[in-house]
């Protein structure tokens, strides 16, 4: 295994719900790795960099509704 990539709640939670994840990141060959925040929202299964995240959830349209299709 080269790479090795543990995710863990920090135990912050933001106004809508969103979870903090740290990921710690290691690698055994040459190359730089970093630990890492994101947020991970649930309820579009998707994370956001906690660096730029100005604390409202980005919304996708394409996932609203129906998921097989239909609107």
């Amino acid at each position: 295994m080269d790479n090795f990539l543990f995710g863990y709640r920090k135990g912050e939670v933001g106004p809508g719900g969103e979870i903090k994840i740290e990921w710690r990141c290691k690698k055994l060959r040459q190359g730089q790795m970093a630990d890492v925040e994101l947020w991970f929202h649930g309820k579009y299964q998707h994370y956001e960099d906690v660096s730029v995240w100005d604390g409202e959830p980005t919304e996708y349209p394409e996932f609203s509704g129906n998921p097989f299709g239909g609107g």
